[in-house]
């Protein structure tokens, strides 16, 4: 498996996560995916994806939480991860990337052509990983 071309995806929303496995894969990427924090941290680890793309609020570990956890192991700590959620804005890109360790960020509802390029931007190199304060 090509891991630069393999996204995780989490979201406690099936609906969102499904959507998102259609357009990635039909784009050529492989997708796993993530109903909740815990799961994307073992997920992570064990997979080692390109590119996580991470839900902000879940009930059982939220994405600030499963960002930090997944950083924090040393198999873990390079992978690129990108906020989506609703509320991105009201967070603030600076807070999301100093307190979380995000990358960049997608609002909900994303649209397909920047998510697209959001991805490749990650994927290529040219945005920076930063681990979790």
């Amino acid at each position: 498996m090509d891991k630069k071309g393999l996204i995780q995806i989490v979201d406690d929303n099936a609906d969102y996560r499904e959507l998102l496995v259609q357009i990635l894969e039909q784009h050529g990427f492989q997708t796993i995916s993530a109903k909740g924090g815990r799961e994307a941290v073992e997920l992570a680890i064990e997979y080692q994806p390109g590119l996580v793309l991470m839900d902000l609020n879940m009930p059982d570990m939220n994405g600030f939480e499963a960002t930090r956890a997944i950083h924090a192991h040393r198999r873990g700590c390079k992978i690129p991860v990108v906020a989506v959620s609703a509320n991105c804005m009201d967070y603030g890109f600076e807070r999301l990337a100093s307190e979380g360790g995000f990358i960049d960020f997608l609002p909900k509802p994303w649209d397909e052509e920047v998510l697209l390029k959001t991805l490749a931007k990650v994927l290529t190199g040219r945005v920076k990983c930063r681990r979790a304060a």
